[in-house]
C-alpha cells in the first residue's frame, strides 16, 4: 500500500448544505467520493482517506450585538430566466431560489492507495476537479511514502483529524436521547485496539490502550444514503465521462456523528481512515474502523 499526502488544499465556495436541515463544515461523503474519483482517474483501487481538518469560513457568519455569531447562508441566485412561474405568486419581483450554504476550507488529505499513483497525473486531475462543490484554488507539495508517522508528521498545523463516533449513538436505544447524551456528556475516543484492527505497518505504535481523549467539538454529518425508489434510468442526471446516463434513486440521507480531534490529542494512533461501500444494495456508506 502507498500513502499520499495532499497538504494545505484551500476550497472555495464548497457545499455546506449537507441536507436540508443540517449545514456543516464537514462534507465526509463528498471528500470521500472525490478521492473515489480520483483513484478512479489513476487506475488505482482500494482507496481510503483520512481528512485533517485546518480552517474553515462559513459564507453567511456575522457578529451580533449578544457576542455570539449568527449565520445567515448566503444565496446564489439563478442567471437563466425560465418563465413567470419561476417567480413568487406574491412578489413579481422576487426570482424563485434553491437554498444553498457555503463555505471555504483548508484542509490536507492522506491518501492510502494499492498501487503507486503517478504524482504529474495527480496534479493535472488537482488542476480542474470539484471538491464538495468546491474549486480547488491552490494546494501544498504532494507527498508519496510509506511510513505513517511520516505522513502524520508533515501535516501543517493546526491539525484536527475527522473521526467517527457511531459508538455515541448507540449508548441509548432511543436516537435521539444519544444524540443529547453525546452533545452534553464528555467524550473519548474508542479503544483503537478493539474497534480497528490494523496491520502493524500502518501503524504509528503498537496498538495498546491509548489514553482518553479530551472532550471536543462534534457535529452532524451526513455518512450515507439510502435508497427509497428502486434504481432507474432518469432524465436530468448527469452523466459519466463516457456520456452515459447511470442508473438513479430517490434516497434519503444517513446521518451520524464525526468529532474534530486535535493532532496532539489524538496522540499515536493509527490513522483515522474512511472507507466507502455498499453493506446493501440500496445503502451506501462511509465509515471508519469496520470491515465491509
Amino acid at each position: 500500500m502507498t500513502m499520499l499526502l495532499i497538504p494545505n488544499i484551500e476550497v472555495r465556495t464548497a457545499n455546506a448544505l449537507a441536507c436540508p436541515w443540517i449545514v456543516n463544515a464537514a462534507p465526509i461523503v463528498g471528500t470521500t467520493l472525490f478521492v473515489h474519483n480520483l483513484s478512479r482517474q489513476l487506475g488505482c483501487s482500494g482507496e481510503q482517506v483520512a481528512i485533517v481538518h485546518h480552517d474553515a469560513q462559513l459564507l453567511g457568519e456575522r457578529p451580533g450585538r449578544d457576542g455570539f455569531y449568527h449565520f445567515a447562508p448566503q444565496q446564489r441566485r439563478g442567471a437563466t430566466f425560465v418563465d413567470a412561474r419561476d417567480y413568487s405568486s406574491t412578489n413579481k419581483h422576487a426570482l424563485s431560489i434553491q437554498p444553498t450554504a457555503s463555505f471555504h476550507w483548508r484542509l490536507s488529505l492522506i491518501i492510502e492507495f494499492k498501487g503507486l499513483p503517478d504524482i504529474q497525473e495527480i496534479e493535472r486531475f488537482l488542476h480542474h476537479a470539484k471538491l464538495a462543490g468546491g474549486e480547488i484554488v491552490r494546494h501544498g507539495t504532494l507527498t508519496p511514502g510509506t511510513d505513517a508517522a511520516e505522513m502524520c508528521a508533515a501535516l501543517p498545523n493546526p491539525a484536527y483529524w475527522l473521526i467517527e463516533r457511531r459508538d455515541l449513538m448507540m449508548q441509548d436505544a432511543d436516537p435521539l436521547q444519544a444524540l443529547f447524551a453525546a452533545l452534553t456528556e464528555p467524550q473519548t475516543l474508542p479503544d483503537a485496539s478493539d474497534s480497528q484492527r490494523t496491520p502493524p505497518d500502518r501503524q504509528t505504535k503498537p496498538s495498546d490502550s491509548p489514553v482518553p481523549l479530551p472532550a471536543s467539538w462534534l457535529t452532524p454529518a451526513v455518512l450515507g444514503y439510502t435508497a427509497l425508489t428502486d434504481f432507474a434510468p432518469r432524465q436530468g442526471v448527469r452523466l459519466l465521462d463516457d456520456s452515459e446516463a447511470p442508473l438513479h434513486a430517490f434516497c434519503e440521507p444517513l446521518v451520524g456523528l464525526a468529532q474534530y480531534v486535535s493532532r496532539h490529542d489524538y496522540g499515536e494512533r493509527p490513522i483515522p481512515f474512511w472507507r466507502h461501500g455498499w453493506p446493501r444494495p440500496d445503502t451506501f456508506i462511509v465509515e471508519q474502523n469496520q470491515s465491509f
